[in-house]
């Protein structure tokens, strides 16, 4: 079972601020299709699963995992050392093609990231010495964290490793990684002791209490310099699960903690002492803490993954209500919603009919007002009004959600073999800058997702799959957000025409990853005003005016 949640390169994909009004789009409704599976081949007493998925600007994924024996994937084999785990790092050409395939020692879960050069950030633990290429990094002793920079075809451009000084040095877990617009790479995870990246005092941190954890989270320079450091936690134990980041540089943590935890100047308080609450934090560019929020039960709950869209409402998955019942524990599925300045929206629970420990393992925006959700079930589940197949054994969900955090679409990987281990799961998912989404997971036995089937064997196996982009929808409107804005006719071509509520400010145009492609002066005066396209690449923009009252005006628009 995996322990962490996969980080997303593509935090800032699009999301619609308002009900969509484009007639265009009207009649030409479509649900994501299950467009292909890539599945890993492998021997008796074998294994292979994924940890991290990574889309670059082309399309191109890069995937991690670890393997036990050995494993065939797009044709190429590796064979781990001996008889445990090693890892294996590969990138898969836009047309799912295997780009290549390569062996590290040590079976170690990795985070991935990818910048808007396709430049592939790598993290995780090390115990001793690895090599990218010319680039070698080696751990001081133990398991020591380390970020490291790759160019797209995986040789090493720089690193870093967490290096406390020894006598204050406790333990340094690396649990995500992600990019912004603007090339920084921020990690987080869990430290106890003492924990620094480089070597300036001024980035060292302490835990509240040596003998907890506590939550780290770093700032490096698209060059490596470490920027800022900060830390967030309390007496008991704190956990950092999942980490994202918008296209100004803000940044948001989830997971849980015990008790009670600060971050900042927010302190949070579980609704029972002795149990964990699910947190979500938001962090500005300087690493000030902006918000900070709980939810949970009286019992154990956990924030699994974290994803935020380009208007900046942000996305939690992970579990609540996890409680012993009988002999043995229970927890549902959970998902909510929050707006830019933290408000909660909506959340959901996912119970199938079959008692279990479910979760919402991984969220992602698609940039076209969908939320991706994905987990486990097994037995009968209904998301949205749509039934999914009988599960007669471990199976996985994978849901689209609107703004207003409802189940447009959902689908599964369904396991259909015999065998008294056969099942399938799905942990990680990204999308590209066209709504195409991709999930990793592993199955034992054969799976069906959708209209297509996977034959396996005995053994757990890693697989690929790709789901289609869908429908555009209407995304989440938090209150006090952007007002509408007026823009005719869209989808445009060459020019389009604004109508300004108020006079003066600023436009800013951002594109389809959330990159800031255009800033302009707006008249003095409110009324229409033409915008020129030129230069603009077809696809969906953002378009948002910051007014000289104060107030944010904000639309999608589709350029052709």
């Amino acid at each position: 079972m995996r322990i962490t949640v996969r980080f997303r390169p593509w935090m800032a994909l699009f999301a619609l601020v308002a009900t969509l009004s484009l007639s265009s789009f009207r009649g030409q409704a479509q649900d994501p299709t299950w467009a292909s599976v890539r599945r890993a081949a492998s021997t008796t007493n074998t294994a292979s699963y994924g940890d991290a998925i990574a889309v670059a600007p082309d399309g191109s994924r890069f995937f991690h995992g670890t393997f036990q024996g050995s494993f065939t994937f797009g044709g190429t084999t590796l064979t781990a050392v001996g008889a445990g785990f090693d890892s294996y790092l590969g990138k898969l050409n836009p047309d799912g093609s295997l780009a290549w395939l390569r062996q590290y020692s040590g079976g170690l879960p990795w985070k991935l990231a990818v910048d808007a050069t396709g430049n592939l950030y790598v993290g995780g633990n090390l115990g001793g010495t690895i090599s990218f290429g010319s680039l070698t990094l080696t751990g001081p002793g133990g398991l020591r964290a380390f970020v490291a920079k790759l160019t797209p075809q995986g040789e090493g451009l720089w690193g870093k490793v967490e290096e406390a000084p020894q006598a204050a040095r406790g333990d340094c877990f690396l649990s995500s990684l992600i990019t912004d617009a603007a090339g920084n790479v921020y990690a987080s995870g869990n430290f106890s002791g003492t924990m620094r990246f480089g070597s300036e005092a001024a980035n060292q941190l302490m835990t509240t209490n040596n003998a907890v954890f506590d939550i780290f989270l770093c700032k490096f320079s698209p060059s490596g310099s470490v920027l800022w450091a900060r830390k967030a936690g309390g007496e008991g134990n704190d956990d950092n699960r999942d980490l994202a980041a918008d296209a100004s540089g803000n940044t948001y943590l989830t997971g849980n903690f015990t008790g009670s935890a600060t971050f900042g100047t927010v302190t949070l308080n579980a609704a029972n002492a002795t149990d964990q609450d699910l947190y979500v934090a938001k962090f500005d560019p300087q690493g000030n803490v902006v918000w900070a929020q709980r939810a949970g039960t009286a019992n154990d709950d956990t924030g699994e993954a974290v994803a935020v869209d380009a208007a900046g409402v942000v996305a939690v998955g992970g579990n609540v209500n996890s409680r012993l019942v009988g002999a043995g524990f229970q927890r549902a599925a959970y998902l909510a919603c929050y707006g830019a300045n933290g408000s909660p929206l909506w959340s959901r629970e996912i119970t199938p009919s079959i008692p279990g420990l479910y979760s919402v393992k991984d969220v992602a925006y698609d940039g076209r007002g969908g939320l991706y959700a994905i987990g486990d079930y097994e037995g009968a589940l209904t998301l949205g009004g749509t039934p999914l197949p009988l599960a007669g054994k471990p199976s996985a969900f994978v849901a689209r959600y609107n703004g207003q955090g409802t189940a447009r679409w959902a689908g599964a990987g369904i396991a259909e073999g015999a065998g008294p281990n056969d099942g399938c799961s799905f942990d990680y998912i990204d999308a590209d800058a066209t709504g195409n989404a991709y999930l990793l997971g592993a199955a034992v036995g054969n799976v069906s997702f959708g209209s297509l089937n996977s034959v396996g064997s005995t053994n757990a196996t890693l697989f690929e799959a790709k789901l289609n982009s869908g429908s555009v929808l209407a995304a989440a409107r938090t209150p006090g957000a952007a007002l509408p804005l007026t823009v005719y006719p869209n989808p445009a071509s060459g020019q389009t025409t604004l109508v300004l509520p108020q006079g003066g400010g600023e436009l800013t145009i951002t594109d389809g990853l959330g990159r800031v492609v255009r800033t302009q002066a707006l008249p003095a005066v409110a009324g229409a005003v033409e915008l020129g396209l030129g230069g603009l690449a077809p696809g969906l923009y953002q378009l948002r005016a910051r007014l000289s009252n104060g107030q944010t005006a904000a639309t999608p628009l589709l350029v052709h």
